[in-house]
């Protein structure tokens, strides 16, 4: 199949660039997704428990500001119902290949144009946009003796359709974003649960608010309060984002905002024990910080206990921690998350035939996120390339096309069929946004994250905030890149 432009991926980040295009009235583009449907991470997670926890005014389109949600961090199925909304309401469903993953892209330098394999259809396309979101690629940790558990045994984002849990002795292992949401069901209708905690987290209060039905009426009928209030949340949460990148807090302040922390912990968990157990040892903002009103409740329950250590073996009927405890289960649910990126750069070969990923060798960099030297007429969005995420997980695929578009103005206006952005550019760009982040918690809070690179320099972070990106997309500079010509 051939199109002009192939969109890869079919959450948020996807979403918006495709309707970007159809308010262009650009008609000639495809979007492919190994998912069945449009919604992306919320699609896919389905987990008991599984909500947002950044709150819902700032957590949707700005383009499409809904006052239908009912409550201020919706679950999972509603944020997937939102998503695909907006997709039927720009026709993008008339543009999609649901089940289709892309398995390998190659440049042709005599076509000029991307050859993209997947499952099924082999897919030509001038350009490549790849929307393929940095929480895809699930983490499996290492069991000695999984082979012999005769338990269930999967992944939170393979979660069983139909199993609630109920009656069984359940492992969960992690307490990151999806381990805490997952405990405090798994609490009401288990026979016991046993928390398998490598490291403790910080966690905020979530502070979730179900809204009433006369709320949602006022809410409904005031959309000019629903863009406030959207106003608000950006500008708080940019101004977190802020502090946490460049510390530019006073230690005074540092320490109030540590004492607040310490004292949400204090009060939820009496146990001086247990809350020894649950202190992290490192800066807050290391490690992604989690939002939630019901874990720390929900391990002080009868039927729930806290391991502080990692799980490393697996028996029978057993599951076996760092220190030899064996802990006798039905079901381990493996809530241990994602490789930052996932693996799409191993799968994009450059012009000289090696992948992005060979040739970065462990430093991934892309110039503005966006672009990637070695490969003409391909952009990045989101997290799919480094330093592609802000605190705003839909703001790149509204932010990012502007810039994309001013690419292929450009190239439109100056008959150029094939752009590439130089590598001292891109060089360039990587080696100022490593000195920006190599201040934050990220790189120097002293934990171990996802989210550095083998290098370890931060791969996911944007060099600053949404409105820092926001400008930035609104600048493109044509010298920063060249014309690649026919056998280039």
């Amino acid at each position: 199949m051939s199109t002009k432009i192939l969109i890869v991926g079919s959450g948020a980040n996807a979403i918006s660039p495709a309707v970007k295009l159809a308010l262009r009235g650009e008609t000639d583009f495809r979007m492919i997704t190994k998912d069945s449907d449009f919604g992306g991470v919320w699609h896919v997670n389905r987990y008991p428990g599984c909500i947002t926890d950044i709150h819902v005014a700032a957590y949707q389109f700005s383009y499409e500001i809904s006052g239908d949600w009912t409550s201020s961090h919706p679950e999972a199925r509603e944020m997937a119902a939102y998503l695909r909304k907006v997709a039927r309401h720009y026709g993008l469903y008339d543009h999609v290949d649901f089940n289709t993953e892309l398995l390998d892209a190659e440049w042709d330098k005599d076509g000029l144009y991307w050859k993209v394999t997947t499952n099924g259809t082999t897919y030509r396309a001038q350009f490549l946009i790849l929307c393929t979101g940095f929480l895809e690629q699930l983490k499996f940790p290492e069991l000695e003796g999984k082979e012999r558990f005769k338990g269930r045994l999967f992944h939170s984002v393979h979660w069983p359709e139909g199993y609630t849990g109920e009656g069984d002795r359940i492992a969960v292992l992690g307490t990151s974003a999806s381990g805490v949401q997952i405990v405090p069901e798994m609490q009401k209708v288990a026979d016991h649960v046993f928390v398998f905690q490598r490291t403790a987290m910080h966690l905020l209060p979530l502070n979730r608010e179900v809204y009433s039905p006369d709320e949602l009426a006022r809410r409904r009928s005031d959309p000019e309060f629903l863009v406030r209030e959207r106003d608000e949340k950006l500008a708080m949460f940019d101004k977190v984002a802020y502090d946490a990148l460049f510390k530019s807090e006073t230690p005074q302040q540092v320490a109030e905002r540590q004492a607040l922390i310490d004292a949400h912990r204090e009060r939820l968990v009496p146990d001086p024990d247990l809350r020894e157990k649950l202190t992290p040892q490192y800066l807050l903002g290391c490690k992604r910080p989690t939002r939630t009103d019901l874990f720390y409740p929900s391990l002080q329950q009868p039927n729930v206990t806290l391991i502080a250590e990692g799980a490393v073996a697996l028996d029978e009927g057993a599951i076996i921690s760092g220190s030899g405890q064996a802990f006798e289960v039905d079901t381990v649910v493996m809530a241990t998350g994602f490789y930052w990126g996932g693996d799409i750069l191993n799968r994009i070969r450059r012009r000289d035939g090696r992948t992005v990923a060979q040739h970065q060798a462990g430093h991934r960099r892309a110039h503005k996120s966006v672009s990637l030297s070695g490969c003409p007429n391909l952009f990045l969005v989101g997290g799919a390339g480094a330093n592609g995420a802000v605190w705003n997980g839909y703001a790149p695929g509204e932010l990012v096309p502007d810039y994309i578009f001013a690419v292929l103005d450009h190239m439109e206006a100056n008959g150029i069929d094939a752009f590439e952005v130089r590598e001292e550019c891109e060089t360039e760009w990587k080696a100022r946004t490593d000195d920006v982040l190599s201040r934050a918690a990220i790189v120097v809070g002293g934990c171990v994250n996802y989210m550095l690179d083998e290098s370890g320099h931060d791969m996911s972070s944007w060099p600053g905030t949404m409105r820092d990106m926001e400008r930035a997309m609104q600048i493109f500079e044509p010298d920063h890149y060249q014309p690649i010509g026919a056998g280039s």
